[in-house]
């Protein structure tokens, strides 16, 4: 699909319509397609945190984890068994700087959250929340990063953090929106422990319609929306593309 900027708001909102308005949604298909969905999000949860048990593979089972989500919101299913595994042993290597990243970060985050809680640093209540806040906003800026990487197959995490840096930059909401999937997953494993292992793949799903959203709404610069395989303005879609369900619910 070709996407150009749309001019103003309302052009946006039109943009918005014609790529992700087809009638459906999670509806589509009845209960059984909403139950199908739901434990496919649920299974990637699983299996992410079961492949994240050695810490070094953690940015390669994210990377994974994320490029399913990718295609399962593309195409309304998850990919074949063997590409899964394909691409993790693709992004081993690449996942380990990723890893450590990751977990170096979450470290130091505990270390301060847990120093503000203690009284061992100054400012009360105002502090923690302060704290909080920050280490929310780190965590949806990987999370943001994490979406990127999954939209380009699980690979590429350089290229991914650039466009994510810009994509922030210009839409500093983005941020906000992702730390906020982030402040409410981590509520409800807190709140329902034994749900913990299925959150992941709910939030990848929340964060992929974030970023689907924010690059909608900042198409690029000078152009206007076209219909998917370049057949004219976008509300002239062909039928079977506006026929799409569950993209419907995603902004693209």
């Amino acid at each position: 699909m070709t996407v150009t900027r749309p001019e103003g708001p309302a052009a946006r909102r039109t943009m918005a319509r014609s790529v992700g308005g087809r009638a459906g949604g999670w509806r589509a298909g009845g209960w059984r397609a909403t139950l199908r969905r739901t434990g496919d999000l649920a299974l990637v949860g699983i299996v992410t945190v079961l492949g994240c048990v050695p810490l070094l593979t953690v940015g390669a089972s994210l990377a994974v984890a994320s490029a399913a989500v990718h295609h399962w919101c593309e195409h309304d299913e998850l990919p074949p068994t063997r590409v899964l595994v394909r691409r993790f042993a693709r992004a081993l290597l690449p996942g380990v700087p990723a890893s450590a990243g990751l977990l170096g970060v979450t470290a130091l985050l505990l270390v301060d959250v847990t120093a503000v809680r203690g009284g061992r640093v100054p400012g009360g209540a105002l502090a923690m929340a302060l704290t909080t806040a920050c280490a929310l906003l780190v965590l949806g800026a990987w999370a943001l990063l994490v979406a990127a990487v999954g939209a380009q197959g699980g690979r590429g995490w350089l290229v991914a953090t650039r466009r994510t840096a810009s994509t922030v930059c210009a839409a500093p909401a983005v941020l906000a929106a992702a730390a906020g999937v982030v402040g409410l997953v981590a509520l409800m494993a807190w709140m329902l422990p034994a749900s913990a292992p299925v959150l992941p793949g709910y939030a990848l799903f929340a964060v992929h319609v974030v970023l689907r959203r924010a690059r909608i709404a900042a198409g690029p610069r000078g152009a206007t929306p076209t219909a998917p395989g370049g057949g004219g303005p976008a509300g002239a879609a062909p039928r079977a593309v506006r026929g799409k369900g569950l993209r419907a619910d995603l902004g693209g």
